[in-house]
């Protein structure tokens, strides 16, 4: 009787060590999961602190006139030697829109639109951050981060629930009756 309760014991030890071994990479895996929903909500909070100061600033402001464009450029991503070239790989990238422009004794470089490079947009300027901008960047920016925010917000309070059913099972099997 004795060797028959040593057995089950070292079974239960075994299968208690079995377990910790299985959930440890689980727990990592959380564990990054984490980490990244807090890094990108992190970057996710600055940048729509930064968009929503420039739809204020769209928004109550006039567009700076006092300006100079001194230079519009394109990258259109294409290699600039030969070897390993692919021609697939320009097709597979759209091009960036670039300007420089002078204000107030200051150069500034800002990533624009296809439609600014072609035409005349308003920009203005954000005195907090030192940078010029154009105009309507910030409101679909803000947009979609906020519906971005939303879904991540969702799916954590369905896999917390998810994960408070698990537990409420478990500790009710647990229970002795």
């Amino acid at each position: 009787m004795n060797t028959m309760t040593l057995n089950i014991t070292g079974m239960r030890s075994k299968k208690q060590n079995n377990d910790k071994s299985n959930s440890s990479p689980e727990k990592w895996v959380y564990v990054i999961i984490v980490a990244l929903v807090v890094g990108f909500g992190a970057y996710g909070y600055f940048k729509a602190k930064q968009w929503m100061r420039h739809f204020v600033i769209e928004q109550y402001e006039k567009p700076i006139t006092d300006y100079t464009i001194t230079k519009k450029y394109v990258d259109d991503h294409k290699p600039k030697s030969h070897r390993g070239y692919n021609s697939d790989d320009e097709h597979e990238k759209e091009p960036d829109y670039y300007m420089e422009v002078w204000y107030q004794g200051k150069d500034y470089k800002l990533k624009i639109s296809e439609f600014a490079y072609r035409h005349n947009v308003n920009l203005y300027y954000d005195k907090e951050a030192d940078e010029v901008f154009e105009e309507g960047e910030a409101e679909t920016y803000l947009l979609f981060t906020i519906l971005i925010g939303i879904l991540i917000i969702i799916v954590i309070v369905i896999e917390l629930i998810r994960w408070l059913i698990k537990s409420r099972k478990k500790k009710s099997r647990a229970k002795p009756k």
